[in-house]
C-alpha cells in the first residue's frame, strides 16, 4: 500500500525545505546537499525534520553509511523533484522572454497570407529587430512545425488537434457577400430559406463544419445549402467570383471592405454570421520555454492584425 502527501486547501508551505529535501533525497545524503547547496549541514537537517513534523510522518531512516528515504518520503521526494523542475522551466521561460531576439525564424503560410499581409509588412518587422532573419516559406499545405522544422506556421480556416501550441492571431469574421451585378439578375435573398435558389460558394474543407449562419429575431442556427458546381478554399479566387457576379461566396469582411464601403458588394442577410468563423491561428512546437524571436513575432503578428482589422485599406488586393 502506497502513501499519499496531505493536501493543503492553502499554498504549501515549507517550499524551501522542499526544495532542499529534493537534494537530500537526490543525494542521498545530508552532507553531500549541503555541499551541493551551500549551506550549513545544520541547515539541511532542519529541513528535513521541519517537513517531517509538517507531515506528522518520518521521511528519511539513517544508517552509518547512508541515508535512505521512507516509503512516504520518497512519494515527497517526487513531488519535490517536480516542483524544482516547474520552478527551473518558469526561470527558464521568463529569461527567454527577457533575452534578446536574434536568429534565423522559419515561417510558413498560406499563399493569401503571405502576399496580401506578410509579404507587404516583413519589411517593418526587420527593421524592428535587426537580428532576426526571416525565411518564408509560402503553401498551402496544412504544415507541422515539429515534423517540418519551423518556427511558426501560419494557418487559416478551422484548427484541428495538431499536437502542438496554437495562438488565435485573428478571426476572419466571414460574412455573406454578393455583387450588385448579381443581385440584379438574381435578386436580393430576403430570408435564410431563400438561399437554397442562389449559387453559394463553399469552403471544400474535409471533415470540417458545414457551412452555417446564426442569426435573426430568435438567434436560429441555419445550414446554407451550397452551390455544387463549384466550391473553393481560397479567399481570393471566391472573392473574384464574387466580383464577375458569378455567385455569392463567404468572404472576410476584411478582404471585402473596400468593395463594401464603394457599394460594389453587398452584404447578404446582414443579420446573421456564420456560426463556426474561420480565423489565422499562428502554431508552434510547445517548448519548455518560448524563444524570444518566436515571442516578438507572434506578437508582432496580432498587433498587424488589430490595426489591419481597424483600417483594411492596408491590404493591397
Amino acid at each position: 500500500m502506497g502513501y499519499s502527501v496531505p493536501v493543503m486547501e492553502r499554498p504549501a508551505r515549507n517550499l524551501e525545505e522542499m526544495a532542499v529535501f529534493a537534494k537530500v533525497g537526490e543525494l542521498g545524503s545530508i552532507s553531500g546537499a549541503a555541499r551541493a547547496l551551500g549551506l550549513p549541514k545544520s541547515s539541511v537537517s532542519r529541513a528535513v525534520a521541519k517537513l517531517e513534523r509538517t507531515f506528522e510522518a518520518r521521511l528519511v531512516e539513517r544508517t552509518t553509511r547512508r541515508l535512505n528515504l521512507t516509503e512516504i518520503g520518497r512519494a515527497l521526494h517526487a513531488h519535490c523533484q517536480k516542483m524544482v523542475a516547474e520552478v527551473r522551466n518558469a526561470e527558464a521561460e521568463i529569461a527567454a522572454y527577457q533575452g534578446h531576439p536574434s536568429g534565423l525564424l522559419r515561417v510558413a503560410s498560406p499563399n493569401t497570407i503571405g502576399r496580401q499581409v506578410l509579404g507587404p509588412n516583413i519589411p517593418e518587422f526587420l527593421d524592428r529587430y535587426p537580428d532576426v532573419d526571416i525565411q518564408l516559406q509560402l503553401t498551402d499545405q496544412l504544415l507541422n512545425p515539429v515534423a517540418d522544422e519551423l518556427d511558426v506556421v501560419l494557418r487559416t480556416g478551422w484548427l484541428e488537434d495538431s499536437g502542438v501550441v496554437a495562438r488565435k492571431i485573428a478571426d476572419l469574421n466571414a460574412a455573406l457577400v454578393a455583387s450588385r451585378a448579381y443581385l440584379d439578375r438574381h435578386g436580393m435573398p430576403e430570408t435564410a430559406e431563400d438561399l437554397a435558389n442562389h449559387c453559394v460558394i463553399g469552403l471544400p474543407y474535409l471533415g470540417l463544419p458545414p457551412l452555417e449562419l446564426i442569426g435573426g429575431r430568435d438567434r436560429e442556427r441555419v445550414k446554407v445549402p451550397t452551390w455544387r458546381r463549384f466550391a473553393c478554399n481560397d479567399p481570393l479566387i471566391n472573392l473574384e467570383l464574387v466580383e464577375l457576379g458569378l455567385a455569392i461566396a463567404p468572404i472576410s469582411t476584411v478582404f471585402a471592405a473596400e468593395r463594401l464601403r464603394r457599394g460594389d458588394f453587398v452584404r447578404i442577410l446582414p443579420d446573421y454570421r456564420l456560426h463556426d468563423p474561420p480565423a489565422i491561428y499562428a502554431l508552434y512546437a510547445g517548448r519548455t520555454a518560448l524563444s524570444p524571436k518566436i515571442a516578438v513575432f507572434l506578437d508582432f503578428l496580432t498587433e498587424l492584425a488589430a490595426r489591419i482589422s481597424a483600417d483594411p485599406s492596408r491590404l493591397k488586393l
